[in-house]
């Protein structure tokens, strides 16, 4: 008893109507039909109003997952509000998440909530979660119809179908940019952009920033295309020029009677990716976790579609450059449920330590036995003992309960954990935060964000069959944005939500960290607002124990390579990282967090698709308590919070000139550039299964020149025969290797390194074989 108190689109029309009142509804969804499940997508609903005047609202109500051992209680419930005279019809746009159960159900809400109208509906069943899905933005969209021929595929044993399909966005172009995540890429082309308002051109940018890919074709409709685009466009137009025949720096060829027109002029802050003579055809700009690729012809023209490379060229583009994640072939709808167990429970900070409660039991023991007894036998009294253990125990209920009170000090608390990554050379972090909202009553708890974030329920409780708990309810509320209500919330169980947001941290420094002479060197200047604890350095495979770096002060390295710790690598299997730079045996005293939830912090951060780049040889790993993601409001105040944070900042390495350099296993991932009849088994590990191909490309950073490169191939595979394929440059063709890894030196480097693609593998599993994701090493030297 003590211990209790102490740790206490598309149109779908009615399949059943119910109410008496008089409404025709119509129900659009999706884009063109397509949607992903967990992905907010756009819904336009007519209501023509046949009954009375209304002031109530709409609502859309999907469930939550329906599989075995799952509470399929949840509900979401989407509302906006209604104001309709009678006889007149009125669009309304709104948005929803399909989790598993395509069961729909859209009702009408009078001014006193009484539901006076309510139909089912049964939306189709979600696009295939590999499947590679493009936005076209154009005034000709059939002129870019060639986009679903991309070879981008995947197959089964009995057919292969092309896994790509394009989306017509000019009628439907979403206000959310959550709305637009269903979406890999977007294309602009000859589209005049002053068409959009304000307001889609800034969730386009948040949907650049939170990692989409936008492709803008120019040539001769440069300014119409460009105009509407200034807050993102870096591309000035000045001129075009007709050009009959080119050769590109990546390997392409182009040759008509009929000229391409490339339109030229200034370039700001971007990187010139394709290259015909002194002209570019392509740039591109990293913008956060995005890229904006601005190609300089019209894509949708004469004779840019008429070219036999066209698709492998817009191929090449979006898999060499573009943040197409790996993720889309997980074989399942797992999802990660880690963190939660941090943000669900009440904070260590709130709740007395182990010890506590453990001197309060033995207090108790020693209480109502060895000294009652004692005081009872020196008064002669012990036949009173019936009437003194009662009082003495409820005395310690009462006084462990008012101690328990004062525990709670606070209305709401939001335990927050998040992950703050810096984007390279910037002081612009994304930030991504899991929240457990915690009340000491049962209420509602309206939740509100800030604009330029990203609010969202998480599906954390799905598989909770506890049946005390009252199935779980959340409204989001369309009226204004980043505003949802959790309806009677339970008494100290978290409800949990998802934020994810954009925000310019200044003062850290790290100006010059570079690698001379096998040492490690720089400086690491904190002038921000925030203190970076128990800081760790990871180059290459390496660690290095930074310490602490607080506010207003500067921290020196220049440390051995030979003394930093080994580690698998950063893109190794998850675990064994994160144990290897916090193992379970280590000795921890005076740390901001424990060794525990670091590495169960770290590793969420890792399955999650914001985790470490893919080109970046050393990383910043820091840890804070501070207040850092922006408030929420809860029912209209401020709550409390409690904090826990990563901080993650990419460093951009620099060498000696001549440096000979050595990067191991694990630190860059290879670039998946085709998979037929493959899928991951889990988010766990990286292992394909199934019976076909994949095949994958190796480079090396751009400041290092190549020496030498060994490719693993081989671990779990199983290869016909064990053997890999290596594409050849010259002879245009694939060689055969029947060894367990390549190795590319100066005797081949000709034949299979290409500067832009860099070695190009293809890895072959037969009928219910595996092809295990491959890692390489090189060495080279610093240009």
């Amino acid at each position: 008893m003590i211990i209790f108190f102490v740790c206490g689109t598309r149109i779908s029309y009615a399949d059943k109507e119910k109410g008496n009142e008089n409404f025709k509804v119509k129900f659009e969804y999706g884009f063109d039909q397509s949607y992903r499940y967990e992905h907010m997508m756009p819904v336009k609903i007519e209501v023509k109003n046949e009954s009375r005047d209304i002031e109530g609202k709409i609502q859309i109500i999907t469930k939550g997952y329906n599989e075995p051992g799952a509470n399929t209680s949840s509900e979401d419930i989407y509302s906006k509000s209604l104001s309709l005279k009678k006889g007149n019809t009125k669009e309304i746009d709104m948005g929803m998440t399909i989790h598993k159960d395509r069961n729909v159900i859209i009702r009408i809400l009078d001014e006193k909530d009484n539901v006076i109208w309510e139909q089912k509906n049964n939306v189709k069943k979600a696009e295939d979660a590999e499947k590679l899905l493009i936005g076209v933005l154009s005034d000709n969209y059939d002129s870019l119809a060639y986009l679903n021929n991309i070879p981008f595929l995947q197959s089964n044993e009995k057919k292969k179908e092309s896994k790509v399909k394009t989306i017509k966005l000019k009628e439907n172009f979403p206000y959310e940019s959550a709305q637009l995540k269903t979406l890999d890429i977007i294309v602009i082309n000859d589209f005049a952009t002053e068409k959009l308002t304000k307001e889609q051109v800034k969730e386009l940018e948040k949907w650049i920033r939170s990692g989409g890919n936008l492709i803008i074709g120019t040539g001769d409709s440069y300014e119409k295309t460009l105009k509407g685009l200034n807050t993102i466009n870096y591309f000035k137009g000045e001129k075009v020029e007709n050009i009959n025949n080119f050769n590109t720096n990546t390997g392409y060829s182009f040759n008509s009677g009929n000229p391409i027109q490339i339109a030229t002029g200034q370039v700001k802050d971007a990187e010139n990716l394709v290259n015909i003579g002194d002209n570019t055809l392509v740039y591109n700009k990293k913008l956060n976790k995005g890229n904006i690729f601005t190609i300089t012809t019209n894509i949708g023209m004469s004779p840019f579609i008429e070219w036999n490379e066209n698709v492998n060229f817009l191929k090449d583009i979006i898999l060499n450059y573009g943040n197409i994640s790996t993720n889309k072939f997980i074989d399942t709808q797992n999802h990660y449920y880690g963190g939660n167990s941090i943000v669900g429970n009440i904070p260590g900070e709130r709740a007395p330590s182990p010890g506590i409660i453990l001197l309060i039991i033995i207090l108790f023991i020693l209480i109502v036995g060895p000294i009652n007894y004692l005081i009872l036998k020196k008064l002669d009294k012990r036949e009173k003992g019936w009437v003194t253990i009662p009082i003495i125990a409820l005395t310690f209920a009462i006084s462990m309960y008012i101690w328990g009170t004062k525990i709670k000090t606070y209305n709401v608390l939001a335990n927050n954990v998040s992950v703050i990554q810096f984007n390279k050379n910037s002081n612009n972090a994304n930030i991504y935060t899991k929240t457990g909202i915690i009340t000491h009553k049962t209420k509602d708890l309206g939740i509100k964000a800030k604009e330029n974030m990203y609010l969202s329920p998480e599906q954390s409780d799905i598989y909770n069959d506890d049946e005390s708990i009252e199935k779980r309810k959340v409204e989001i509320n369309f009226n204004e944005k980043n505003n949802l209500i959790y309806r009677k919330a339970a008494s100290w169980k978290s409800e949990k939500i998802s934020l994810e947001g954009n925000k310019n941290i200044n003062g850290i420094d790290i100006p010059n960290i570079k690698i001379s002479k096998d040492n490690l060197q720089g400086n690491i200047i904190n002038k921000s607002h925030m203190d970076l604890k128990d800081t760790l350095l990871i180059y290459n495979n390496l660690v290095y124990k930074v310490g602490n770096i607080d506010k207003n002060s500067k921290k020196d390295i220049d440390v051995s390579l030979k003394k930093m710790k080994k580690t698998p690598g950063i893109n190794a299997d998850i675990y064994s990282f994160t144990e290897s730079i916090y193992p379970y045996n280590s000795k921890e005293k005076n740390h901001i967090f424990s060794k525990d939830l670091k590495r169960e912090i770290l590793s969420d951060n890792f399955l999650k698709d914001y985790g470490l780049n893919d080109d970046n040889t050393a990383i910043l790993i820091g840890w804070n308590k501070d207040n850092i993601s922006d408030d929420i409001m809860i029912n209209g105040e401020t709550p409390e919070r409690v904090d826990k944070n990563l901080i993650i900042i990419p460093l951009d390495i620099k060498y000696d000139k001549g440096e000979k350099i050595s990067i191991s296993e694990n630190v860059f991932t290879p670039k998946l550039l085709e998979i037929e009849g493959l899928r991951f088994a889990s988010p766990y590990d990286k292992l394909l299964q199934g019976q076909g191909h994949a095949i994958y490309s190796f480079k090396s950073p751009k400041n290092i020149d190549i020496e030498s490169m060994k490719i693993k191939t081989t671990g779990q595979g199983n290869y016909p025969g064990g053997i890999a394929y290596i594409y050849n440059n010259q002879t245009k063709n694939w060689d055969t290797s029947s060894k367990k890894s390549i190795e590319i030196d100066s005797s081949n480097k000709e034949l299979y390194y290409d500067e832009y693609k860099g070695v190009v593998v293809k890895l072959i599993a037969g009928h219910d074989g595996t092809v295990e994701y491959p890692s390489f090493s090189l060495k080279g030297v610093a240009k």
